[in-house]
């Protein structure tokens, strides 16, 4: 029997208003916080409830407590109930950069929007484990949400330490955000708990003094009969209530996460599909697991619980058979954190170097850093140039160039390559070592694409500094005559773009537009998307972007490319 929420009423008031609001076409943001177990998932499944009352779909999404998390977990499981949204998450990681990712963000907004024309609620679940990339599309998706008939349900913890402490002052900024912080029952709340389930309400105090009200404890200690000798240790409790004969299976499901696949759990514990299937449906009824579509613990707690009474000895090898059991599906960033948790470096640092290519290719450049840095445990010059990659996508440019500085050091093989990751961003520091790699790497026998490329980075590196301006000229003017020679378009690029970049004076007005033209015209067959090369210098004249902007137009609608450029990364040449 499902009981009636207790001491929530003004809560769930100021929720039946935002959905009220959602419904007549000004979109809310509800955020609702508190400690684990005090009744979040609680209050978000009254809110479907009521939406189901007034026939408005409801779409899920959640994130889990893996390191292992793919990119965008919360929005993927969202998409199970909103199919549009999948389409709009798929990206051509072609385009890159984070226009690309703008794009995406815009993609999902509009497909959400759409959606939500008759009304929809999306609840999205557990964000202070969800990856930077998810924040930063809710926060995109806040601040569209005022035209739109879309209730967005948001439930966190205490964020300190995690990408959504980053990201929840933006999103407490949004104009139709509502915050909802959720605190322990009364001794009031508790005694109508206690009689609605025909318990000795005169123990309410006592209950309320030993669990600060927090309904998860609470409820234990009404499943266990008031049982208020000691201290209600939570791990004590949820033990008590698994049956003696879940526990193994149980145990194992720990290891894997909070969503449990039967095939996957029945070869880490050693069973049959229908055995583990039977010992799920047993821990069902014991109030341990739900269903939602999948089996999955009632709570993290009890997860943890599980969790904590493995022996260490149990933990790695439990770890070790979740990684050859996920072997198969290409799930690269959970096998590499089993692999971790095993022990295994080896097999950490393939499966990482695999999670962080998978990341880059989904515009996730936050967590491409993760699992590369989780790969580069190891000293390897190789993975460390890797990481710095992923940095300087994730715009960590400091990080980036120390990175780039590192591998060059321990491999000089890969001091051109270092040279060339982090273009023309910076501050004086950063550019006078981008500056100084590049410099060293034209000593070395390099083919004429990557010498004219050095050479254009070398131009941009020191045309900021107050006296050099003639030595940029110089660089840039020997980049872009090696890069011709050489025939390769993206060296031809790179010198156009140095060379448009240090011609900033009024004088050489008439030749950057000339450069920027032929930039235009390369743009169409060079591998790099043309908004990339031109993103960080701009252009000099608001009559010359213009110009250059009808020009590149009309011939990208005659072109079959599928790199469009990224018009975010222009300024008006209105």
């Amino acid at each position: 029997m499902d009981l009636p929420i207790v001491g929530r009423s003004a809560e769930l008031g100021q929720l039946r208003a935002a959905l009220l609001a959602a419904s007549a076409g000004s979109g809310r943001l509800v955020l609702v916080s508190g400690e684990a177990g005090i009744g979040k998932t609680r209050l978000a499944t009254a809110v479907a409830d009521m939406a189901a009352d007034y026939d408005i779909p409801v779409a899920h999404g959640y994130a889990v407590d893996d390191p292992g998390m793919p990119p965008l977990w919360p929005w993927r499981r969202l998409a199970r109930d909103v199919p549009a949204v999948a389409a709009a998450l798929e990206v051509d990681a072609a385009l890159g950069s984070a226009s690309a990712r703008f794009a995406m963000f815009s993609d999902v907004t509009d497909a959400l929007a759409a959606a939500a024309e008759p009304g929809l609620v999306v609840i999205l679940e557990d964000l202070h484990w969800a990856d930077r990339t998810s924040l930063k599309l809710l926060t995109h998706l806040a601040a569209e949400l005022s035209r739109t008939r879309l209730l967005v349900l948001c439930t966190y913890r205490d964020p300190d330490g995690t990408p959504l402490a980053e990201q929840l002052p933006d999103l407490l900024r949004a104009g139709e955000t509502r915050s909802i912080r959720l605190s322990g029952l009364s001794a009031a709340d508790i005694a109508q708990w206690l009689r609605i389930e025909s318990l000795d309400s005169s123990k309410a105090g006592q209950v309320e003094t030993k669990t600060n009200g927090n309904p998860l404890y609470v409820r234990m200690l009404v499943d266990c009969g008031l049982d208020l000798g000691g201290h209600p240790e939570l791990r004590r409790l949820v033990l008590a209530r698994v049956p003696e004969g879940t526990r193994d299976l149980l145990g194992a499901a720990s290891v894997l996460g909070e969503e449990i696949d039967i095939s996957l759990v029945a070869k880490v514990a050693g069973l049959s599909g229908q055995e583990a299937g039977e010992v799920l449906d047993e821990a069902v009824r014991a109030g341990i697991l739900r269903v939602r579509p999948s089996f999955s613990f009632v709570h993290a707690l009890v997860r943890d619980a599980l969790y904590e009474q493995l022996a260490p000895s149990q933990r790695t090898a439990l770890h070790h058979l979740a990684a050859e059991a996920l072997a198969g599906t290409g799930l690269a960033g959970p096998i590499a954190n089993h692999w971790r948790l095993a022990g295994d470096t080896g097999k950490t640092v393939h499966w990482a170097r695999k999670a962080a290519a998978s990341a880059l290719e989904e515009l996730a450049y936050d967590e491409a850093v993760a699992f590369a840095r989780l790969a580069a445990q190891i000293p390897d010059a190789r993975l460390i140039l890797d990481l710095a990659k992923a940095e300087y996508l994730a715009g960590l440019i400091s990080a980036s160039v120390a990175h780039c500085e590192q591998a060059a050091r321990m491999d000089p093989d890969l001091l051109a390559e270092a040279a060339l990751v982090v273009t023309g961003l910076g501050d004086a520091k950063t550019l006078s070592a981008v500056d100084r790699m590049a410099a060293a790497a034209l000593r070395r026998r390099q083919p004429d694409a990557i010498r004219a490329r050095l050479l254009a980075q070398r131009a941009i590196a020191v045309a900021d500094r107050g006296d050099a301006a003639d030595l940029a000229r110089e660089l840039s003017a020997g980049a872009l005559a090696v890069a011709e020679s050489s025939g390769d378009p993206d060296a031809v690029l790179d010198g156009l773009h140095a060379r448009h970049f240090t011609l900033c004076a009024p004088q050489f007005l008439a030749e950057r537009m000339e450069l920027a033209v032929r930039a235009c015209d390369l743009g169409e067959t060079a591998e790099q998307p043309l908004a990339a090369m031109w993103g960080t210098s701009g252009w000099s004249t608001r009559r010359s972007s213009a110009v250059i902007w009808r020009r590149w137009n009309t011939r990208s609608t005659r072109s079959n490319t599928s790199r469009p450029l990224v018009s975010t990364h222009w300024p008006n040449g209105t």
